[in-house]
């Protein structure tokens, strides 16, 4: 069984990639195993087929090296949280047993990917409750980030993936059912995929002094012992 220390849930193959696959990269050239568990399998989608995304995830899979990739084949556009959705959470929380895991943040345009959030922390929750009925011993991960890439969340922090932008818009173009000539603009920008992402991280990158990074939000709020040396910040 592949275990997993940092896992990316999202509700489409390709939200990853878009969302927060500069930070999976970059964890895995820390030496950390990734993993990334996709809700469904697109096949609502207006471009491409079921089967074609799972083609274009494995190969964007393989150029983000990933440890693990799983499919919960819940419902495309019909998300919600049910019993049946929390215990399929719990189920692949215990079988994957990450410390870390990133989901989207809610208010965006797609229901879906509002309702992965809930579906998900309602499963991680779960996955800790000693007498809920799913296999595996209990876990929970340690840490919950919340992925504020294009989305209107004020980041709690910026991560730097200069190293690993070139891979992300590889990762991205794996999916040319999606992003290829017919579907190469953003739905709502219109501008094309790459140009989209690279100026997004480029703009990211402004906020806290590098080429290019990824935003991301926290819930809780920090114990800092020496503001000194673990804030990086500048101020003025």
């Amino acid at each position: 069984m592949n275990t997993v220390d940092v896992l990316a849930i999202a509700a489409h193959p390709d939200d990853v990639e878009v969302s927060c696959s500069g930070l999976l990269m970059r964890m895995a050239d820390q030496g950390y195993k990734i993993g990334i568990l996709d809700l469904t399998r697109g096949e609502m989608g207006s471009r491409g087929t079921a089967e074609l995304r799972t083609e274009e995830a494995l190969l964007a899979s393989k150029i983000m090296g990933l440890s693990a990739r799983e499919n919960a084949e819940l419902p495309d556009a019909r998300l919600t949280l049910t019993e049946n959705s929390r215990e399929v959470i719990a189920s692949y929380i215990r079988k994957l047993r990450p410390a870390l895991v990133i989901l989207p943040t809610g208010g965006q345009r797609h229901p879906d990917h509002n309702a992965t959030a809930e579906i998900a922390y309602a499963g991680i929750f779960a996955a800790g409750l000693k007498k809920f009925p799913v296999p595996g011993d209990i876990h929970r991960p340690d840490r919950i980030l919340y992925s504020t890439s294009f989305q209107q969340q004020t980041p709690s922090f910026y991560v730097d993936i200069t190293a690993q932008i070139d891979r992300k818009l590889e990762a991205v173009a794996a999916y040319r059912s999606q992003f290829g000539e017919a579907g190469s603009t953003n739905p709502v920008t219109k501008q094309d995929m790459e140009s989209y992402i690279l100026n997004g991280a480029r703009s990211y990158g402004l906020q806290c002094g590098v080429e290019y990074a990824e935003p991301y939000w926290i819930k809780e709020a920090q114990r800092i012992d020496d503001p000194i040396k673990e804030l990086r910040l500048n101020s003025i």
